[in-house]
């Protein structure tokens, strides 16, 4: 095509309008081409920050962690948001491995041996409905660790390490294999002056589908969980928080595709309750070793239920002291689970640890058979007691 030339990332263009914008030749028209690439490539590279950014900021303020590692790593690992990984519909920023509510696609991935040799390898990855779920679920790892180790990776905490130079250090070798981890998180912090994220904040950040609410003084977690059909753990957990009790005037995340079903409570003046007078019908000699654990389980009753008898405000018990096990209308049946029944509905004092007494195992087995967060559980709450 005489008269015209051809342009490295476009198609062709007249010499007369190289010659206007003053390129006289190929290479100086693919260098100005490149350099708007390149202009593009840089604006989108902010773009993806400040997209992450503030919900970063936000997250990493309440658990106490350096947003400018978690954006620092959420840029590496994802390449600015550009990796299949990260893209729809996976959404995965930090290349965390396994399945999230049991979503997962498999990718192959590099690895590291700390020496600088590569390998590749197929494996599972997590699935998120968006950036914000991944970056929540970062956070949860970083603050509380894994199963086989709660504390490993306390050394990136602030109140753990002074700057983001300690906390990155702290990650090579433990949450990457690369060799040269460290630096790379650190010269993107100076780069995109990451460090201005680092700042406190007080604000609540809904995942998307999430939306705020503000808790009234008549509000507990029971009831929220009711109205918006969720249980009380699935409420907990999407507030990152395992302390089910709710101050007035603080924010709560809640799902925002579901209308609240308030529940009105009339207020109704009632008399004075009378003191409960309990009539013993039993009572037991307490010998050495005892506890209040082991007499509950014996009399199939729970230590609530003992210290409430018996006017007690400790577990301490002293040897031959004369304690009631059983009262007049003590519905026995509130406290007794049967070994073959797989299902059980929390009543009224029952507690995780007397239920488990009676189930013969472990507080601990039951919160992880039904992946409770805390040892709190609710009257009319079914929980498993077997697989």
């Amino acid at each position: 095509m005489k008269g015209w030339v051809y342009v490295k990332y476009g198609k062709y263009i007249s010499l007369a309008t190289a010659t206007l914008i003053g390129l006289s030749s190929i290479s100086t028209i693919a260098q100005a081409q490149n350099s708007i690439v390149q202009t593009n490539t840089n604006q989108n590279q902010l773009a993806f920050i400040e997209t992450i950014g503030q919900s970063a900021m936000v997250i990493s303020a309440h658990e106490g962690i350096y947003a400018s590692i978690m954006i620092a790593q959420a840029i590496l690992e994802s390449n600015y948001g550009n990796s299949s990984l990260s893209q729809n519909p996976n959404y995965n920023l930090f290349g965390m491995k396994g399945s999230y509510e049991g979503n997962s696609a498999r990718f192959t991935t590099k690895e590291d041996d700390g020496k600088g040799k590569i390998s590749t390898s197929k494996a599972n990855f997590r699935q998120y409905a968006n950036y914000e779920q991944s970056l929540y679920d970062y956070a949860k790892l970083v603050t509380k660790g894994t199963t086989y180790n709660s504390m490993i990776y306390a050394g990136i905490w602030k109140s753990n390490a002074a700057t983001y130079v300690e906390a990155s250090e702290f990650l090579q070798g433990r949450y990457a294999t690369d060799s040269t981890y460290a630096k790379k998180l650190q010269r993107l912090i100076q780069r995109y002056d990451l460090t201005r994220f680092d700042k406190e904040s007080t604000e609540i950040l809904p995942v998307k589908n999430n939306q705020i609410i503000r808790i009234q003084k008549e509000d507990t977690v029971e009831g929220i969980a009711l109205a918006y059909d969720l249980t009380v753990e699935q409420l907990l957990a999407l507030n990152n928080r395992q302390d089910p009790h709710l101050k007035v005037g603080e924010k709560f995340v809640v799902p925002n595709n579901k209308k609240r079903q308030p529940i009105v409570q009339k207020k109704v003046k009632r008399p004075a309750p009378k003191p409960i007078v309990y009539r013993a019908t039993k009572y037991y000699r307490v010998k050495a070793g005892d506890s209040l654990t082991s007499i509950a389980k014996k009399y199939r009753i729970t230590t609530t239920q003992l210290k409430k008898w018996n006017d007690l405000t400790t577990a301490t018990l002293t040897k031959n002291k004369r304690l009631i096990v059983d009262v007049e209308r003590n519905n026995k049946k509130m406290t007794t689970v049967n070994k073959q029944q797989k299902l059980y509905r929390i009543q009224e004092e029952d507690t995780l640890a007397s239920i488990a007494s009676l189930s013969n195992t472990t507080e601990q087995a039951l919160m992880e058979l039904n992946h409770l967060l805390t040892e709190f559980v609710y009257v009319g709450q079914v929980i498993k007691l077997s697989k």
